[in-house]
């Protein structure tokens, strides 16, 4: 058996001019994956913050961890998966990015194996190829037989009867270990086989077993004639335990299995006592919560709590110039059919007009009028004002780069802005609309028409009185300035139930003040930090977009997703109505030290009465049963007077009391049994 050269190990060094290292991740089969460990090092003296910028995710590469915190002078690993979706060579470039403003990237290579296509021809003549035990001794000789071995590999092993005998040999010298190599299925190929296979006939599934098993090497001292009567050998495939050892699965990079194409390599190791009960499986493993029947209904009841599909919008990367010409060609929408308005689109509507009061309410508040009279005045007074040479109206770059900045709020909030400053609804075709609202804010905000139908010449087309400019400059500032305030500070009030990002989180202004020093340097006459001239006026902007607010609350896979306790913070936040528990989280929770203490914190404000520190522990394991019994507790706490109506509970509990009163009255002994078992019920549980 030739042994193949290790592939060096990639090392990134954080630093300018730094090499760029190559990951190569070699063959693999279509479908299958595998992960390979960046190395990356930090060689300065202070901490530093990987971000994750680019990820060629069409080739099938992907990272966990989008952001990785380096201390100094340290290293850490950073897993790259490949799981190819066709055949052939691909090579895509991780971009990398530190908060210092260093860019580094990694060059990954691979090559994909597509499946074969030609169906193998198997003889019962023939059989199945396997290498011959191999022995130090030239007299020693094993053998063994395929179909025995796939009938042990189906029943359970008796460990008092050797199933494979060796023929008797010379006994070798005590120190000579003993090769032993056979055929056996790895777990993966048998799950496969079962699922495609169903129902066939016992011959078929052995002929298909045969063609995908996998060369295991197994070695044993000479004393353990019978191999497969080794309890470490099926003390985890079958369930056995025994003090002897047990059996794991090292998965190798660099090595390779010819008749199966799975890099597995088993080997045999020493398992102590005390830790044989480890190996059971266990409630914390991922396949333990498959045939839960709670798995599901809890998914889309926390999916129901964290993210509503009402207002829910992708994410997109806005392209100004694209949407501006998208506005220019397109036509006002038809008006929507009968089929389209179904209940559930009704109910959104209604959410949607209960939340355009509510907004109306925060811009008509004495407080907000003040300012908003502050600042029209100051720019009615040229104290703010937009310099000569800009014409906002007529210039498309400049349209273009307001169109984007303001592109990069969140569409919900941008259209619940731009309805109550200007009093109207605007209808999109989709919660993520983005062309029309570019088309709202190049006809209405970017220009007026009823200052055009004021100073319009009486009978030269497009011809303007003299005053239209200025007076269009000063209406475009005092509708952005307001916009900018309304949904500053309604994001500060907590406006919308589930509270989602201000700004979109692909857009690179994650601030208010980001957006209002933009529109300053580049729009504004003598203007140095408008934040603080602003300020004089009672005008002040505070929100800040961060890592926490961009986090996906989205949960897919309740046996791994509430592990770090941030998104079970969240729903305790949500259902509690108390927003000061996020700000206590430790993000991103990379180790078992900060998960642990986001669960312990989400158990203690959830008021339960439970322990905290033991149940953050079985949160951040997994444990399948523990995590039910939280999520039923919680949903009966704070949901369970949602679907529930109290009048009507109270009206059926009187009318059953009139009912046993009156079955007493007349005789009745098993009501007279009832009612002394409700006297000796405590008071507060009767009422």
């Amino acid at each position: 058996m030739t042994r193949t050269t290790p592939e060096p190990v990639p090392v990134l060094q954080l630093r300018r001019f730094a090499a760029t290292p190559k990951v190569a991740f070699g063959t693999v089969r279509v479908g299958s994956s595998r992960t390979i460990g960046l190395i990356v090092q930090n060689p300065s003296e202070q901490p530093v913050q990987l971000i994750v910028e680019k990820v060629p995710e069409a080739l099938g590469f992907r990272v966990d961890v989008p952001v990785l915190h380096l201390e100094p002078l340290m290293d850490a690993v950073l897993a790259v998966h490949w799981t190819p979706a066709a055949g052939g060579n691909q090579r895509g470039v991780l971009a990398l990015r530190t908060d210092g403003g260093v860019r580094c990237q990694a060059v990954l290579l691979g090559t994909g194996r597509a499946p074969d296509t030609k169906k193998k021809k198997t003889s019962s003549a023939k059989g199945p190829r396997f290498l011959k035990p191999q022995s130090r001794n030239a007299g020693t000789s094993t053998s063994t037989d395929c179909s025995t071995l796939l009938d042990a590999l189906r029943t359970p092993p008796d460990f008092s009867v050797s199933l494979i005998r060796s023929e008797p040999a010379p006994a070798p010298p005590p120190a000579t270990p003993r090769r032993h190599t056979f055929l056996a299925e790895p777990p993966a190929a048998k799950e496969e086989r079962h699922e495609r296979h169903g129902a066939r006939g016992d011959r078929d599934v052995a002929q298909n077993a045969e063609e995908q098993c996998a060369a295991v090497h197994v070695e044993t001292s000479e004393q353990d004639h019978d191999w497969m009567s080794t309890p470490a050998l099926f003390g985890k495939r079958f369930g056995g335990r025994h003090p002897g050892g047990g059996l794991s699965c090292i998965r190798e990079e660099s090595g390779s299995v010819a008749s199966s194409g799975r890099n597995l390599t088993f080997s045999l190791e020493e398992t102590p006592l005390e830790h044989a009960e480890q190996a059971e499986p266990n409630c914390t493993t991922t396949r333990t919560w498959l045939p839960k029947a709670g798995a599901r209904p809890f998914t889309a009841w926390l999916n129901f709590i964290l993210t509503p599909s009402e207002y829910s919008c992708d994410d997109v990367k806005v392209d100004a110039a694209r949407i501006l010409l998208e506005a220019k060609r397109t036509r006002v929408p038809p008006a929507p059919s009968r089929e389209t308005l179904s209940l559930r689109e009704y109910t959104a509507q209604r959410r949607l007009n209960r939340l355009r009061m509510d907004a109306c309410r925060l811009f008509e508040e004495p407080q907000m009028t003040r300012v908003i009279r502050n600042v029209e005045r100051e720019v009615e007074t040229g104290g703010l004002r937009v310099r000569r040479d800009r014409t906002l109206h007529a210039d498309v770059g400049l349209k273009q780069l307001v169109v984007g900045w303001l592109l990069n709020y969140n569409p919900l909030w941008l259209r619940l802005g731009l309805e109550t400053v200007y009093g109207e609804v605007i209808h999109l075709q989709a919660p993520d609309d983005l062309t029309t609202l570019a088309r709202f804010i190049t006809t209405r905000l970017l220009w007026s028409p009823e200052l055009a139908a004021r100073h319009r010449h009486p009978t030269v087309p497009h011809l303007y009185g003299p005053q239209w400019e200025p007076e269009l400059k000063r209406f475009i500032l005092k509708k952005f300035l307001l916009l900018v305030l309304l949904l500053d500070v309604a994001k500060s009030r907590r406006l919308i139930h589930h509270d989602p990002c201000l700004f979109n989180k692909r857009g690179h202004i994650k601030a208010s003040r980001e957006l209002l020093v933009a529109f300053s340097r580049e729009m504004l006459a003598g203007e140095g930090d408008i934040t603080k001239h602003l300020a004089f006026h009672g005008y002040r902007v505070s929100h800040q977009q961060t890592a926490l607010h961009e986090f996906d609350y989205a949960v897919t896979c309740l046996a791994t997703d509430l592990r770090c306790g941030v998104r079970l913070t969240r729903v305790v936040e949500l259902l509690r109505q108390r927003f000061d528990l996020s700000a206590q989280l430790r993000l991103p929770a990379l180790d078992r030290q900060q998960k642990l203490h986001n669960s312990r914190l989400a158990v203690a404000a959830a008021e339960l009465q439970l322990d905290a520190e033991p149940w953050a522990r079985h949160l951040v394991d997994g444990h399948c049963e523990r995590t039910l019994h939280l999520l039923w507790l919680l949903a009966l706490r704070y949901q369970i007077t949602v679907g529930l109506d109290l009048d009507k509970l109270r009206r059926e509990v009187a009318r059953l009391e009139k009912s046993l009163s009156n079955s007493c009255f007349i005789g009745n002994a098993e009501a007279e049994q009832g009612r002394l078992l409700l006297e000796q019920l405590p008071a507060e549980r009767r009422r």
